[in-house]
C-alpha cells in the first residue's frame, strides 16, 4: 500500500476501486487474455490459427521491409518433422542499430495489428542476431555476416520458402 508523508505524519493511502479501474483502462494488458470472453479465441480450430500465423508472417515481413531489412524470407516448417515452430521469417541488416530498429518495428506492428507482444526476445544486447518468438512464428533478424555463418535457409532446406520483395534486395 502506498505511503504518504506530510508534516512528520505517515498515513496509508488507499486507492478506491473506481481509481483502480480507471488506471487499468488507461494501461491495457499487452498480449494477455484478460477477459474470460476472449478465451474461446485461443481454442479456435487449427485452420483458423494457420490463417492467423500466415497473417502474422505477412505483418512481420512488412515490418522488416519498412526498416529496410534485406533478403526477407519466410520458411513454412509445418510439414517438417521435429520442427518446434510453424514459420520462421528471416532478414538481414547491415548494422547493429538497424537490427534493433527492425526488431522494434516488428514488435510495434504486431502489437498494433494483433495486440500481441513477443513471448520471448533474445539478442538485443549484442544486436548480431535478434530473435522474436510469437508462438508458432519466429522472426530472426541477422547481421549479414552472422546470417551467412548460421545459414538457416540451408539448415531448414526441406521447408517451403517464400521470398518477399526481391526487387528491394538489389
Amino acid at each position: 500500500m502506498p505511503v504518504k508523508k506530510s508534516e512528520g505524519k505517515t498515513t496509508a493511502v488507499k486507492k478506491t476501486a473506481a481509481a483502480k479501474k480507471t488506471i487499468a483502462e488507461k494501461r491495457p494488458a499487452r498480449g494477455r487474455v484478460s477477459d474470460k470472453a476472449e478465451a474461446p479465441v485461443k481454442a479456435a480450430s487449427k485452420k483458423s490459427s494457420l490463417k492467423t500465423d500466415l497473417d502474422l508472417v505477412e505483418c512481420i515481413a512488412e515490418a522488416m521491409d519498412e526498416k529496410k531489412g534485406l533478403h526477407i524470407v519466410s520458411m513454412d516448417l509445418r510439414e517438417i518433422v521435429g520442427a518446434s515452430f510453424d514459420f520462421f521469417v528471416v532478414c538481414e541488416a547491415s548494422s547493429g542499430p538497424q537490427v534493433r530498429a527492425i526488431a522494434d518495428e516488428i514488435s510495434e506492428q504486431v502489437y498494433r495489428r494483433f495486440n500481441e507482444d513477443p513471448l520471448h526476445k533474445e539478442g538485443y544486447a549484442n544486436a548480431e542476431w535478434v530473435l522474436l518468438d510469437f508462438g508458432g512464428v519466429v522472426a530472426h533478424i541477422f547481421l549479414d555476416t552472422v546470417r551467412q555463418h548460421y545459414r538457416l535457409e540451408e539448415l531448414w532446406g526441406d521447408s517451403a520458402m517464400r521470398r518477399f520483395k526481391e526487387e528491394s534486395d538489389k
